[in-house]
Formats: C-alpha cells, sequence, structure tokens
C-alpha cells in the first residue's frame, strides 16, 4: 500500500494485526500459558506511544483482583498464581487517554495423582 507505514505490529496470544502509526499494545504475552499451581508466570508487554501501562489480575471468580500501575511502556513481570487468572493490560498517551487494551488467561493444569508404574496415591 502506497503511502502507509507500518509502525509496528500487534501479537497478542499469537494473532498477528499491523498498527498503522497509532499509540497502542504492539504485544502482550504470557509464557507458559498453562501452568500448575504456584509455578511462574512471565508476562510481558510492548506498547508504542503509549506512556505508562496498568496490569490488573483476577481469578476466575473475579476476587482478589490486583493492579500494578505506572508500569513502563513496555516491560515483563513474572507473577505466581494458583488458579486459572484472567490478565488485563491497559495503556496510555502521556495525554491520559486509553491507547488500549488487552486480555489474556492462563489456566491450571492439574496435578497427576498417580502415574503408570507408580503406587496410587492414598
Amino acid at each position: 500500500m502506497a503511502g502507509a507505514a507500518t509502525v509496528g505490529v500487534m501479537r497478542i496470544n499469537g494473532e498477528r494485526t499491523e498498527r498503522k502509526g497509532r499509540p497502542g499494545i504492539v504485544s502482550f504475552t504470557a509464557e507458559p500459558k498453562a501452568v500448575l499451581p504456584g509455578q511462574p508466570v512471565k508476562l510481558a508487554w510492548e506498547t508504542q506511544g503509549a506512556s505508562g501501562v496498568t496490569l490488573e489480575w483476577t481469578n476466575a471468580d473475579h476476587a482478589g483482583a490486583v493492579t500494578r500501575q505506572g508500569l513502563p511502556p513496555s516491560g515483563n513481570l513474572t507473577t505466581h498464581q494458583d488458579e486459572n487468572t484472567k490478565y488485563v493490560l491497559n495503556c496510555e498517551t502521556v495525554s491520559g487517554q486509553s491507547c488500549g487494551t488487552a486480555r489474556l488467561i492462563v489456566k491450571m493444569r492439574a496435578w497427576l495423582t498417580s502415574q503408570p508404574g507408580l503406587p496410587a496415591a492414598r
């Protein structure tokens, strides 16, 4: 396309969307996407044209929401969780306008209670 400059590529949960010069979220990822209770989850984000980021997370029942404000426009954070958790990333511009929201969910994997060749748990 002549005259249109692509400034960034948005990746949220593997989806690719080109962004053309507007402030917003370029990427928001969680690794791994499924964990055992208490294992670490590394969240990473990148924005363009944003002055700051707010990250909020909550469990499936929306109880015990945690909010971290004043995060840098690009960065990462490691959390530990004990149940399925929804993460919401918001960015804003220097003038205080919202420039994007992205959501993702990290799911819990079940503990194995028995394995082939090992006695069952009692």
